[in-house]
C-alpha cells in the first residue's frame, strides 16, 4: 500500500533534472564540466560527482568537448584524473541524419535510445553519478531533422520545400518529451545544455513594435513544454573579468562564471522556480554549492 504523504513527511529526489541555458559559444560545456568535477579554480567544496568517471556526458555538437581537458588541467589545475569522464560523441549520427534523404530516418533516435542505455547501465553502478546532455538544442534539431525529412527535395528538375505538417510538429514535441523522460531519472543528476534564443510574438508593445521574448532554441511548442519538466532553469554568464588568484593576487586566465536560476525567460511560471526562491542567490558562482542549498545528493570528489 502507497503510504499516504503530508507536507511534514514529504521527500522530492536527492538528483537534480536541470536545464541549463547560454548564448552560443561562451564556453558552455568546460564550465559544466570543469563544476560538476569541482575544478573551477574558485570552487572550494568539491565537485557534484564522487569521482570523474561518474560524469556522462553525451554530446552532439560538433568540438563541444575539444580542449575540455587541456584548459581544466593546464589553466584551472585540475588532476589528470578528470581524462576518466565519459564521452559518448553522437556528432557523426546526428550528421548522418541531417544528410538522409527519406520522409522519416529513425536511425538518430535508436542510436541515442541505445547510448542512453549505455549510459544507465554505468549509472547503476555504486556513486554520485551526473549525465549531461550537450546540447539539447542539437538533439532536437537532429530529432526535427529525422521526423521532417530533407527541407528541401527535387522535383521535375527544381527544388521544392519538403513539407512539415501540423502532424509532425506533435510528433516532435511527443518524441522530445519522452526522450526526456526516458533520459532523467532519480538514480543521477540529469542536466541539459541548450542554447538561448528568443521569440517574437504578435502582441505588440508601447511602441507598436513586435514583442520579444527569452526563450531556448528549440522549433515549435517543445520548446515552451521542456522546460516545464524539469525541476529548475539556470542561465550561464561568463564575465570578461578574470578570476584573481587569492593566494598571488594575480590574474589567472579562467574567466569568471556565475549561473543565475531566476532567468526571465518565457516558460511561464518557470523565474520563480521550484525549491529556490529562498534558498539561491541571483548569482551562484558553484554547482556544488547550489546542489547543496537544494538538498541535492553531492559526491565532493576533490575535496
Amino acid at each position: 500500500m502507497k503510504q499516504e504523504q503530508t507536507l511534514d513527511s514529504y521527500e522530492s529526489s536527492t538528483y537534480g533534472k536541470e536545464l541549463f541555458v547560454a548564448k552560443a559559444k561562451i564556453g558552455k560545456t568546460v564550465t559544466l564540466i570543469g563544476n560538476i568535477l569541482g575544478v573551477m579554480p574558485w570552487q572550494e567544496h568539491g565537485g557534484i560527482v564522487d569521482t570523474p568517471s561518474s560524469l556522462h556526458v553525451l554530446t552532439f555538437d560538433a568540438a563541444a568537448a575539444d580542449g575540455v581537458r587541456e584548459f581544466l588541467v593546464n589553466e584551472c589545475g585540475a588532476p589528470k584524473e578528470i581524462g576518466k569522464v565519459h564521452i559518448e560523441n553522437l556528432q557523426r549520427v546526428a550528421e548522418k541524419a541531417f544528410a538522409g534523404r527519406g520522409d522519416y530516418d529513425g536511425l538518430f533516435l535508436d542510436t541515442v535510445y541505445d547510448t542512453i542505455r549505455k549510459i544507465q547501465d554505468r549509472t547503476a553502478k555504486p556513486g554520485v553519478h551526473v549525465v549531461l546532455v550537450s546540447s539539447l538544442t542539437m538533439l532536437a534539431k537532429a530529432v526535427l531533422r529525422s521526423v521532417s525529412g530533407p527541407a528541401f527535395l527535387m522535383k521535375d528538375g527544381k527544388m521544392w520545400k519538403s513539407p512539415m505538417d501540423q502532424n509532425k510538429w506533435g510528433l516532435l514535441k511527443q518524441i522530445m518529451t519522452e526522450l526526456q523522460w526516458s533520459t532523467q531519472q532519480d538514480n543521477y543528476h540529469t542536466i541539459w545544455e541548450g542554447h538561448h534564443g528568443e521569440k517574437t510574438v504578435k502582441e505588440t508593445d508601447g511602441a507598436g513594435n513586435p514583442k520579444t521574448f527569452d526563450t531556448i532554441q528549440i522549433d515549435g511548442s517543445t520548446a515552451r513544454s521542456f522546460p516545464a519538466q524539469v525541476e529548475r532553469v539556470w542561465e550561464i554568464h561568463r564575465s570578461p573579468m578574470k578570476y584573481v588568484d587569492p593566494k598571488t593576487k594575480k590574474p589567472t586566465k579562467v574567466c569568471l562564471v556565475h549561473f543565475d536560476p531566476f532567468p526571465t525567460f518565457d516558460f511561464g511560471d518557470q523565474q520563480s522556480g521550484r525549491k529556490v526562491s529562498s534558498r539561491l542567490e541571483a548569482k551562484e558562482p558553484c554547482l556544488t554549492t547550489a546542489f547543496h542549498k537544494l538538498d541535492l545528493k553531492i559526491g565532493g570528489w576533490g575535496t
